[in-house]
């Protein structure tokens, strides 16, 4: 009785949490600024680029709108003109955006070249931790630039040791390419880690629990 309580409790997050984490995969890595940025590619490729298209999408046709409103307006009506500008100058913000973020990150990269960090993953939650310098900056990136508040899924461990845990419970998705692991916390926060790290055991173990555990929101690279 209390497994059937348990997988047909009203709180599915409530039951995820009672239960004991396992650790799949436990290792330490060196940050790279060549693989951070091109995790984050394919992090815009998967989420970002989806969005630009969708808004310029928008853009054409409100330009469209006022392309035959100048048409069928009276002569001397700049209305029309002042909207295609309006129109022309949003479009160019939101192409312009996703490649300010990507030169940030490539910024913020460089700066952390060579910063080690140790990792364990459980079937729970993914702990990055940064042992030798406690005042860096952790290796995460945020797509949005405006964004400063912290998600529920990430907590910063006050313990002297910088420490980031991300739980999988919540809005977090995992992009599992060939040589990464790109997690993506709340499609704003954005931590890469390398897979040749891992031995091979432990990959295969990671990538059957965490696909089970997180269903769609675990994702193969194609």
């Amino acid at each position: 009785m209390g497994m059937l309580k348990e997988m047909f409790s009203d709180n599915p997050e409530e039951s995820f949490q009672k239960r004991e984490p396992v650790l799949l995969a436990k290792a330490s890595y060196t940050s790279n600024s060549e693989m951070i940025l091109s995790g984050y590619k394919t992090f815009q490729k998967k989420y970002v680029i989806k969005k630009v298209i969708l808004k310029m999408l928008l853009v054409v046709i409100a330009i469209v709108s006022s392309v035959l409103m100048l048409l069928t307006s009276e002569s001397g009506d700049i209305r029309p003109i002042f909207m295609i500008l309006i129109c022309v100058a949003i479009g160019a913000y939101f192409i312009s955006q996703p490649i300010k973020n990507q030169k940030e990150v490539k910024k913020s990269a460089e700066q952390l070249e060579g910063t080690e960090y140790d990792i364990e993953i459980t079937d729970q939650t993914i702990k990055i931790t940064m042992p030798s310098a406690e005042n860096n900056e952790k290796e995460e990136v945020s797509s949005e630039s405006e964004s400063t508040d912290m998600p529920e899924e990430l907590e910063t461990e006050e313990n002297g040791v910088p420490t980031t845990l991300i739980h999988l419970d919540g809005a977090v998705d995992i992009i599992d390419r060939d040589d990464m692991f790109v997690i993506c916390v709340g499609k704003k926060y954005v931590f890469i880690v390398p897979q040749d790290v891992f031995s091979e055991e432990e990959l295969e173990n990671t990538r059957r629990k965490l696909a089970a555990v997180m269903g769609i929101r675990y994702k193969i690279d194609d």
